[in-house]
């Protein structure tokens, strides 16, 4: 069987379903839950370049997909590593870029993303997919936002010079692929951007096997009889978790425990204005006794996490279009409430507004008579966004980059892109 089809991306090490620690990147599970997806034979059409693990490039097989570890995050010849080893399949004929601006290091590396791709576009005739995870929009470069993400330049340079980037993006790529209409609405109207593009949704894991959750509360720590909340995702301003602990500090004393976690973000763990707020963070965290930081989460414990939550809280106070933290819950059948920054992306059952008072109210209505609701919703979603799904959109992505029909996009695996 050859391999027509390389993906570029954030991958987990052999026998892992999560990246490491080091890496903190929820591309590595998201490449991986997309790809084991697919039907098995489009499995066997697919490659995966990733970051070295180890000192040496290191080859495996997950679930018939071909995993080459070829280039070293934070180096300027990562490219150079992946136009060789590209070089060497015969057979190729369609390259995927998982896009995230820190996948490949820091700033300096971003404008090798369109060299690479042009090179693969125009030299190696291969047919270019992007996958955007992220695009800087107005809403997030908003000035009383922005200074937040630790950017390296003014926000007023920053929106022309992404519109720039997008726009060059665009013309050594085929077929866009993003996970909201939102944000094809921002690459069209804001960026300009004509390329043809796709919506594949982040999609949930529909054959999980939920963990014991007496033994997954003994493992935590948990005191018996206590409502145990959970915030779990990247330790980032975003996310809200200021908002979750002054809500926490309302509750009753003695009926609830907070579980928190997640690590901190690789991109700006180490910027001034993140260890200063990281640092205010951890001593109220420190202060309560019933609050518990277990820092990063290894995909072993996933189950476990899961299974020991009662509440899932993702108290975001910027808006969101999506969540890999409400696909693990809907993923492990958990009830979840999410803040308004959620508005239009989730039921409002689960809905509440982004202050601490209002939180408050939400996870006692959970606990006092929502949480039915809130699991038959959590599973309606599961199902709703089920992995398979996104896979068969992603295949006809492909089909249509290689000017397919509709008719023969409408497949289950990649005969449809045979010659």
């Amino acid at each position: 069987m050859s391999r027509d089809v390389a993906t570029i991306a954030i991958y987990p090490e052999e026998g892992k379903s999560h990246s490491s620690a080091h890496d903190l990147s929820a591309l590595a599970a998201y490449t991986q839950s997309l790809l084991h997806a697919l039907p098995e034979e489009a499995r066997k059409q697919h490659v995966v370049l990733t970051n070295l693990k180890t000192p040496s490039p290191h080859v495996f097989l997950d679930q018939q997909i071909e995993i080459h570890e070829v280039w070293k995050k934070g180096t300027l010849t990562y490219f150079f590593h992946i136009l060789r080893r590209l070089r060497t399949i015969s057979s190729l004929r369609i390259v995927h870029l998982q896009h995230e601006f820190n996948q490949f290091g820091g700033t300096a590396t971003l404008p090798f993303i369109p060299l690479m791709l042009g090179i693969i576009r125009f030299f190696m005739r291969c047919k270019v997919v992007v996958t955007l995870h992220e695009v800087f929009g107005k809403d997030l470069l908003d000035p009383a936002l922005a200074g937040n993400y630790c950017l390296p330049i003014p926000v007023a340079l920053a929106r022309p010079l992404f519109k720039l980037y997008y726009r060059i993006l665009s013309c050594v790529t085929d077929e866009f692929i993003v996970q909201h209409p939102r944000i094809e609405q921002v690459l069209r109207k804001e960026m300009g951007v004509k390329t043809p593009s796709t919506i594949l949704p982040i999609g949930t894991e529909t054959h999980v096997v939920p963990a014991d959750r007496e033994n997954a509360r003994v493992k935590y720590g948990i005191p018996p009889g206590r409502k145990l909340l959970m915030f779990f995702g990247t330790l980032d301003w975003r996310k809200g978790l200021d908002v979750l602990l002054d809500a926490f500090e309302q509750l009753p004393s003695g009926e609830y425990f907070l579980l928190i976690g997640g690590g901190q973000p690789v991109r700006i763990q180490h910027r001034p204005e993140y260890i200063t707020w990281h640092a205010k963070l951890m001593e109220r965290v420190k202060a309560n006794p019933a609050i518990r930081h277990i820092g990063f989460v290894p995909d072993d414990d996933l189950p476990l996490l899961f299974a020991a939550a009662d509440l899932v809280v993702l108290p975001y106070v910027v808006p969101q279009i999506m969540s890999a933290v409400i696909n693990h819950a809907a993923s492990y059948e958990r009830p979840f409430i999410g803040s308004d920054a959620f508005n239009g992306q989730v039921d409002p059952v689960a809905l509440f507004q982004a202050t601490p008072d209002d939180l408050t109210r939400k996870i006692q209505w959970a606990f006092a008579e929502g949480k039915n609701r809130l699991i038959a919703y959590s599973l309606r979603y599961k199902t709703d966004h089920a992995w398979e799904r996104g896979a068969r959109i992603m295949l006809g992505a492909y089909a249509r980059a290689l000017g397919k029909t509709d008719a023969e996009t409408d497949r289950d695996d990649l005969t449809a892109l045979d010659k």
